[in-house]
């Protein structure tokens, strides 16, 4: 008697079951079944109209609440970015996890959902190389830094050994920036900042301000407002010689001094001679490669013209390089002259030594080469910047 009695309570909960089943079939909204039909022929945007008018009665229904975002993840822009490439036999489980999970990929938005997930897992990825790359290179800026020391210990000149680990640290720079298309750990600040505390530990003195900036500034004011005649003094304290590049007040979107400038007339470079060939007569501007400060040791050079002085805080920034072994051959002297053209040829230290000259000054209104002007070749990495207050 029992077992007919279960019997037909579990036939009642089958009819039960099945014809909730049918109810729920026949009050399924025609819409929610033309989303789908729109969203499997990549018609998402108007597949996602319809979902939505689904969920405006019925807010809870899942198969349309996952449709629209099935949509939604479609009609997402994809933004490319610039990604590290994570190495062929990498074995972290996570990522075999997210490439099987894009192999299984049927429908095109869980292929999506796939590749999204690997993008993420390819930035978590790339922050934790990058961390190990600036702690690698922190390694390597304690080994420069603990050699220069070392050098100066040994006897060297502290001035020297320190434009040494200078320019390693530079290099250093740039080498991370390489490995990260420009974008690579900022090492070069704190870096120059240890190197400045462990000579101050060591009571040695830090060579960084190479130049000396002074001003007088005439006492006559202009017609025009808070412009004066000023003349402007730059000396050599560096054991190297410096060529300047710039001089601008801070505040101003432009320069208001250049030592680096064109000059009238035709610049051609051979490039299998390695000379420029300068012809003075053509009546046109060349490239600004010439310059007309090459300072050196001890010298000083000056300009005058008419500059706007600021109020309050007068401060300036002036750029400039210093002529080392590494950009020597950056830099091009007149060695003979034939017909109208003065022929330039690399320079090095033996003919530098021989050009050098007392303090000068420079022209704004020059506008051809002299005899102790040169051709200068700028790479911006080895460009300094110093500044001043006044």
């Amino acid at each position: 008697m029992c077992r007919k009695l279960l019997v037909i309570i579990l036939l009642l909960f089958m009819f039960a079951w099945s014809a909730q089943a049918m109810l729920l079939e026949a009050e399924r909204s025609p819409l929610l079944d033309q989303a789908n039909a729109l969203k499997s022929a990549e018609k998402y945007e108007d597949a996602e109209k319809l979902y939505d008018e689904v969920l405006s009665t019925d807010p809870d229904n899942l198969e349309a609440l996952n449709g629209k975002d099935d949509c939604r993840i479609m009609l997402e822009p994809i933004i490319p970015m610039q990604m590290l490439a994570i190495p062929m036999g990498y074995d972290d489980p996570e990522y075999l996890e997210l490439l099987k999970r894009e192999e299984e990929a049927q429908t095109p938005w869980d292929k999506r959902r796939a590749e999204i997930a690997l993008d993420r897992f390819q930035m978590k990825y790339m922050g934790r190389v990058f961390s190990e790359d600036e702690d690698r290179f922190n390694q390597h800026v304690k080994e420069i830094i603990d050699q220069a020391i070392q050098k100066v210990k040994s006897g060297e000149s502290s001035q020297k050994a320190y434009i040494a680990a200078e320019k390693e640290l530079n290099d250093l720079q740039s080498r991370a920036h390489q490995n990260w298309k420009g974008h690579g750990p900022q090492i070069i600040g704190p870096a120059i900042n240890k190197l400045n505390q462990a000579y101050q530990n060591n009571h040695y003195p830090i060579p960084t301000n190479l130049l000396i900036l002074s001003f007088d500034i005439a006492t006559q004011e202009s017609k025009e407002k808070d412009v004066y005649d000023v003349k402007v003094s730059v000396q050599n304290r560096f054991s190297y010689p410096v060529v300047l590049i710039d001089f601008q007040i801070e505040g101003k979107e432009y320069k208001d001094f250049s030592w680096q400038r064109p000059m009238y007339g035709v610049l051609n470079y051979n490039e299998d001679t390695d000379r420029y060939y300068y012809n003075f007569l053509s009546q046109q501007e060349t490239i600004p490669k010439f310059n007309l400060a090459l300072l050196f040791p001890d010298r000083t050079t000056n300009f005058q013209k008419k500059m706007r002085i600021p109020d309050s805080g007068l401060q300036a920034t002036i750029q400039f390089v210093v002529i080392d072994n590494e950009t020597i051959g950056n830099v091009y002297i007149v060695k003979e002259s034939s017909g109208n053209n003065d022929v330039y040829e690399p320079a090095d230290f033996r003919d530098l030594k021989q050009r050098a000259k007392e303090d000068f000054f420079v022209s704004e209104e020059t506008i051809f080469p002299g005899p102790d002007a040169i051709i200068f070749n700028i790479d911006e990495s080895k460009v300094r910047t110093q500044d001043f207050t006044l």
